[in-house]
């Protein structure tokens, strides 16, 4: 299994946990990302490059207030993320305030160690996501990792993975993406927005369109309760 595919799993089986139903599915893919970075804390806000944003949502109070001292600020890791296309980060308290001096001053309890990464399904900035670390943030190697789970979660988020146009209207490709959808349902036990969410992101990381992904589910060629070694959960 290739590195990706497991990121993707660990992502799937992370939705289906039973203490995150309940909750906006903006918020258990931002929950699942934050466990998955092992970080403590985080935020995903939705914007084009350049562009204004809107926070989707933040996994604790702390988060959310952290967002809006950027927006206060007019300046911060998000937002020179969003601005740039690129990853902000700052690995101490003393980089931050000399990186953002003014988010600094609105915000004395800012986290030493933050990251914000670009979600580029498909290439195009759709938005950032925001992680804080308690200790030291991540290592360079699992960037690679983060911005791809990054953009799995941009493309489960707005529905972006692409489509075959010559089959976008036809019922029978319409009625097989109902019927993989009720497939994972069934398989992950989770609720049908949480399955049509893992079908895009699926769609998107095995760079095929969802038609195709929900081809191999309906005929079990592709099995969400499966682990890497052929066993269920």
């Amino acid at each position: 299994m290739s590195q990706h595919a497991h990121l993707l799993l660990q992502l799937t089986r992370m939705l289906a946990r039973q203490e995150l139903r309940g909750a906006p599915l903006s918020m258990r893919l931002c929950t699942a990302y934050v466990r998955l970075a092992r970080a403590e804390r985080g935020a995903i806000s939705l914007g084009s490059l350049g562009d204004e944003r809107a926070l989707l949502c933040a996994t604790d109070e702390p988060a959310a207030r952290y967002e809006d001292a950027q927006d206060l600020a007019g300046e911060g890791p998000t937002l020179q993320a969003l601005r740039t296309g690129a990853v902000a980060s700052v690995d101490s308290s003393e980089a931050h305030a000399s990186t953002w001096p003014r988010l600094s001053g609105l915000s004395p309890q800012h986290p030493a160690h933050v990251h914000a990464l670009p979600m580029r399904p498909d290439g195009v900035v759709v938005g950032v996501v925001t992680v804080h670390f308690e200790a030291a943030g991540m290592l360079d190697e699992e960037q690679e990792s983060l911005h791809f789970l990054g953009d799995a979660v941009g493309a489960a988020c707005l529905g972006q993975a692409s489509y075959d146009d010559d089959s976008r209207g036809l019922w029978s490709e319409r009625d097989r993406v109902a019927q993989a959808t009720g497939a994972i349902v069934a398989q992950l036990r989770v609720g049908p927005a949480d399955a049509a969410a893992i079908l895009r992101a699926h769609a998107f990381a095995s760079d095929a369109s969802v038609h195709e992904v929900a081809r191999r589910v309906v005929s079990g060629e592709l099995d969400f309760s499966r682990d890497p070694h052929g066993g269920t959960q």
